[in-house]
Order: C-alpha cells, then sequence, then structure tokens
C-alpha cells in the first residue's frame, strides 16, 4: 500500500476550505432581506409585479376560510380595496370589470397521484394600474377559482 503523501492531503484539504468558503459567500450575498425582496423597494412599495415572490406579503384570512395574502401598499384610488381573499373570478370580475390580460397555469399539486384538492392550477389576471390578481383552483371537478394574492402595483403596465 503506497504511503500518503501529507503533502497531498493538506492540499486537498486547502481545495475543501476554499470550496467552502467559497459557497458560503455565494450563499450570503443571495440572501434577502425584507428591504430588498424580489420586486419591491425598501418602503414595501411594489415596483415589479412580475418579480414578487410568494410570501413577501401580509397574510389575510378570507370569506369560507380561505387564506390568501396582499403584497405592496394600497393606494388612493385602488380598486383591489373591495376585494376578499377567497372571491370567484365572477365576483371580482363583477366588482372589477375584465382584466386587461390574464393566464392560466398548473401548479406542482397537479402531478401528486390522487391529489384532488384545491390549487392545482392558477388563474393571473393584470389590471392596469391597479396590479395582480393570482386565483386558486378550487379542486376535484369544479371550474371555479379563488382570489389568494393581491399585489398592488399602481405602475403596473396592461400586460402580463
Amino acid at each position: 500500500m503506497d504511503k500518503i503523501n501529507a503533502r497531498s492531503v493538506l492540499s486537498l484539504l486547502g481545495v475543501a476550505l476554499l470550496l467552502g468558503a467559497v459557497g458560503c459567500a455565494a450563499r450570503q450575498t443571495g440572501a434577502k432581506t425584507e428591504s430588498s425582496a424580489a420586486g419591491m423597494d425598501a418602503s414595501g412599495e411594489v415596483i415589479d409585479s412580475s418579480l414578487v415572490e410568494p410570501g413577501s406579503g401580509k397574510t389575510i384570512q378570507g370569506i369560507d376560510d380561505w387564506e390568501g395574502e396582499t403584497t405592496g401598499q394600497s393606494f388612493p384610488g385602488s380598486k383591489f380595496d373591495q376585494l376578499k381573499m377567497g372571491m370567484s373570478i365572477q365576483e371580482v370580475v363583477q366588482r372589477l370589470g375584465e382584466p386587461n390580460e390574464f393566464t392560466t397555469y398548473m401548479t406542482g399539486k397537479a402531478f401528486i397521484p390522487y391529489y384532488f384538492g384545491s390549487d392545482q392550477s392558477r388563474r393571473e389576471m393584470v389590471y392596469a394600474n391597479q396590479g395582480r390578481l393570482v386565483f386558486a383552483h378550487e379542486g376535484g371537478l369544479s371550474t371555479t377559482f379563488h382570489l389568494i394574492w393581491i399585489i398592488y402595483d399602481k405602475e403596473q403596465p396592461g400586460k402580463l
């Protein structure tokens, strides 16, 4: 059996320590603080609603035990102040009118075998100079979506 060279061991150890330090430094610079949340400024105003991440706002209890989140700050003239978490798309459209644009997409829950609960798909609606609304599918064979996220953005363009 060959003897292990002490110099080789020390070199490998040094490389491992260096890689570990670089990894820790990279992880540290990527850390987010409340004031640097994606798509938001330090005062909590949304500056780009397409970059805002779930969990960056306040949790709100809504109607029929629906829980949701509001991100950003309400502003004078905001139509979103009339909304409550858990409202259906139909109720929202009756109050606000048709959105400028919308899209529907599946979530990861759609791929869970035998999962028939809510939030398998979402619908996102954009209202110019108001912000974005995100709705979760009720689940099962229902065609109803319920409001789960309000993103206030007074500079919101009419596009997704």
